[in-house]
């Protein structure tokens, strides 16, 4: 897994934590009871954050390498974890949802505070943009953003079922469109690329 931070790209595979720094500068970290097994991972407000599957989130302190107490409690398995704004993550759960988590304080806004009736995360494609905001696509022809900054989560695409049946459920990328405000392009692995406006 790779995650952009301030002081570089953070590395991790294998139980262990590598930054590559300005000039190709690479340090090392071995965090203890941090393991091969996690499925994501996400760096935001100098701590990284690790989903395995479980109900929690693994923390580990940077630069320094320290084991932070992991955040428990979340309302079912996490899939997939994303960056936002500030030191707030989005864990996307695999069997239904989104939870925000303040990375740094381990505070969790409630499961059912967005709004969202199901977000699969066997379908789910998750991507951040450049204003600390979330597209998810939902495999089944729906595009979401959630705005960090306000709290606000909205639908901002539905496709027509011939579009989305188009589409498959994994790889999609969601993209606005930087010159043409109002315009997304939805980009998938195999399934071609859609232009919704």
């Amino acid at each position: 897994f790779a995650a952009s931070a301030p002081e570089g790209v953070w590395l991790y595979g294998d139980g262990r934590l590598s930054l590559v720094g300005a000039a190709g500068c690479v340090r090392q970290l071995a965090p203890a009871g941090l393991t091969g097994s996690a499925s994501a991972m996400a760096v935001t407000g100098g701590v990284a954050l690790f989903a395995d599957g479980s109900c929690s989130l693994r923390r580990v302190a940077l630069p320094s390498g320290e084991a932070l107490p992991e955040i428990s409690g979340l309302p079912s398995p996490v899939a997939d974890v994303v960056a936002l704004s500030g030191s707030l993550v989005a864990a996307v759960h695999s069997d239904c949802g989104l939870t925000i988590v303040n990375a740094e304080s381990g505070v969790i806004r409630p499961h059912s505070s967005l709004g969202v009736d199901c977000l699969a995360s066997s379908r789910v494609s998750v991507v951040r943009d450049s204003q600390g905001g979330v597209w998810f696509y939902d495999g089944a022809g729906a595009v979401y953003h959630y705005d960090a900054l306000n709290g606000i989560l909205r639908r901002v695409v539905l496709l027509d079922p011939a579009e989305a049946a188009a589409l498959p459920s994994l790889s999609i990328n969601v993209v606005p469109d930087v010159m043409v405000p109002g315009i997304y392009w939805i980009a998938s692995l195999g399934g071609g690329l859609v232009r919704y406006d």
